[in-house]
């Protein structure tokens, strides 16, 4: 038997109903030479017996399941068993647009230096309406991805050997292994821009997305890794004004939650990797110069000695 072109790879949680819409997409594609591997992340619900119900009906399909691990390491997992030239991605609460594989698998066969290509996607509230499209500013320069990767993974298509050659999915992230991976194809791989809409994201209350402080989180660690990378010294003061901006946003999260040593600690480390961080935040009607500058420094040393107060006078048995 042949192998596949195409490799579509779902990853799923406890989402049967909204999964078989997901299948439905790939199904009606008008390019045919696929297979699809639904990664099953240990789900509860009937997803084994609506998944296994459609493969039967068809062959290229193909489902596997393990215990549950999350969202990255489902990806990590699936990858590695894939076995077509080029590999797409679809969230199981997702769908594809018809042509989305045959004018994305046509533009790569024709452009052989191209490792990883993306495209349009309309975001669409549950009813089906389109609220936005994105990305608004395509680009295809690591440089400029390092301050804003506009990728969505549902409008990628990617050759397997460029995704395994930067290294794949990091099975044990905490999220924004997506982007994570984006970047470091970018920056080894020439990555292409089709400006064709090729699939909706769908945006409903069980929309598998981050909190804050867990998106936060992942977002440090995918760019403590960047800066770890070699980098010029145009891409190095780039990564370290967006570590910056991280560790800004983590830090009045955190105020949020009255943590104020980790605030204390994280503006601390925004003015560390960029200390003119408060004249790139803005500050709506505030715009003094000097008020911009100083904000950040002055929040730091509050929330240290907010947080030292608050563990030398607090009683023990609140704290715990």
């Amino acid at each position: 038997m042949s192998l596949p072109m195409v490799s579509v790879i779902i990853t799923t949680f406890n989402r049967a109903k909204l999964l078989q819409g997901a299948i439905q997409s790939v199904l009606n594609q008008t390019f045919s030479d696929w297979e699809l591997v639904i990664a099953d992340d240990g789900s509860t619900d009937d997803t084994g017996r609506v998944v296994q119900g459609i493969a039967l009906a068809d062959s290229r399909i193909r489902y596997v399941r393990w215990t549950n691990g999350g969202l990255s390491a489902a990806r990590a997992k699936a990858l590695p068993m894939t076995r077509g030239r080029y590999v797409a991605l679809l969230d199981d609460d997702d769908v594809y647009l018809p042509h989305k594989l045959s004018c994305q698998v046509e533009y790569m066969e024709t452009h052989p230096a191209v490792g990883l290509l993306y495209s349009y996607v309309e975001l669409v509230d549950a009813e089906g309406n389109v609220i936005d499209t994105w990305p608004r500013k395509p680009t295809t320069s690591f440089h400029d991805m390092i301050s804003h990767c506009p990728i969505q993974t549902l409008g990628i298509l990617a050759r397997k050997e460029c995704l395994e050659s930067a290294g794949g999915f990091y099975a044990g992230g905490l999220g924004c292994d997506d982007i994570d991976l984006w970047l470091r194809v970018a920056r080894s791989s020439v990555v292409a821009f089709l400006p064709e809409t090729v699939g909706r994201y769908r945006k409903h209350p069980g929309t598998m997305s981050q909190g804050r402080k867990d998106g936060l989180v992942a977002l440090e660690r995918v760019y403590k890794r960047v800066l770890g990378l070699p980098l010029s010294r145009e891409e190095c003061a780039v990564a370290r004004m967006k570590y910056a901006h991280i560790m800004y946003q983590s830090a009045l999260r955190a105020t949020e939650r009255q943590e104020w040593l980790t605030a204390g600690k994280r503006f601390t480390q925004a003015i560390y990797f960029c200390p003119g961080i408060g004249k790139k935040i803005k500050w709506g009607r505030y715009d003094n110069q000097l008020y911009r500058l100083s904000r950040p420094y002055v929040a730091s040393v509050l929330c240290l000695v907010i947080g030292l107060c608050t563990m030398l006078f607090m009683p023990a048995k609140k704290r715990l």
